[in-house]
């Protein structure tokens, strides 16, 4: 939360800044508040949504990362997109801001779709690596995207709806219930 604080101070007030992060917390568009408390419980949610999304929008990628181990989104770097909203990557600032501007517009599904951005622009790079050279692309990829492309390759390839979101939060509570009434 301290990046995106800083990130609105660069250019709001202290007040509007904290009524920002008030509403990126409190409305349901952003859906923030379970993903900044010490617990984060909403971290696992968000985890499976994005594997089944890659399941279902790269069925290939994400064989590859199964067999390489690098199924789970915190493999890469997904805490850092969902808790800061790519903030805390090695994205360049000018993509960014493209990356804010439209997550302001679009809310807590465009993280997904961003996400899956970066996993597609350098899908052939992430087919040809074993778990270690992944771990780089991860960590470093997104300092090297070349913004236009990657903005238009997110808004015009990677396509999520709030209906796919709302069934995948669906089947996870089910899940979930269903685990621990076993236990």
């Amino acid at each position: 939360m301290q990046s995106i604080t800083a990130l609105m101070l660069m250019y709001l007030t202290e007040e509007e800044s904290f009524w920002v992060l008030c509403s990126l917390a409190d409305d349901p568009k952003y859906a923030m508040d379970l993903l900044w408390r010490p617990d984060m419980p909403a971290i696992e949610l968000r985890f499976y949504q994005m594997e089944r999304l890659l399941r279902m929008k790269m069925p290939k990628l994400a064989k590859h990362f199964e067999i390489e181990g690098a199924q789970h989104p915190a493999t890469y770097q997904g805490t850092q997109w969902f808790v800061t909203c790519f903030l805390a990557t090695s994205m360049g600032f000018e993509c960014l801001m493209r990356v804010w501007d439209i997550y302001l517009s679009e809310g807590f599904k465009s993280i997904f779709r961003f996400g899956l951005g970066l996993l597609k622009y350098f899908e052939n790079r992430l087919f040809q690596a074993d778990f270690e050279e992944m771990t780089d692309i991860f960590q470093n990829g997104p300092a090297l995207v070349d913004v236009e492309e990657y903005i238009e390759l997110c808004l015009t390839k990677i396509k999520i709806t709030h209906a796919e979101l709302n069934t995948l939060e669906r089947q996870f509570q089910h899940n979930k219930k269903k685990s621990t009434s076993k236990q």
